[in-house]
């Protein structure tokens, strides 16, 4: 394998685990701490990166866990294992997606003024 392509593997290897620390980070830890996205936008362009990218990142630590040096029964195992780690959580975060997405809120009473008769 030439230097270019081996460097190449390592680079996309050594993202995707960044990628996977942050993620996990700010699904976990990051939701308890006090610090907020100054704009909406984009804290939901960050979370839609985050939950598309997952399973894809988990994909892509193939590059870096299958080698040629390893048996073929090892390699076959680190495939099944990672395809089924990425399966898992695409599901995971559709099943994230499904409960915050649709929470409802109960309030004992909604206050607000109509502009065109404020009285009420």
């Amino acid at each position: 394998m030439t230097i270019l392509l081996t460097i190449l593997r390592k680079a996309i290897f050594l993202l995707t685990l960044i990628f996977i620390a942050v993620a996990l980070f700010s699904l976990t830890v990051g939701q308890s701490l006090n610090y907020e996205f100054a704009n909406n936008n984009l804290s939901s362009n960050f979370y839609d990166i985050i939950m598309t990218g997952l399973p894809v990142a988990i994909m892509l630590t193939l590059v870096g866990t299958i080698k040629m040096k390893n048996k073929r029964t090892n390699n076959i195992a680190i495939a099944v294992g990672t395809i089924s780690a990425s399966i898992i959580s695409f599901f995971a975060i559709v099943n994230i997606m499904f409960s915050v997405g649709f929470v409802v809120i109960e309030n004992e009473a909604v206050l607000f003024r109509k502009k065109d008769n404020p009285i009420l």
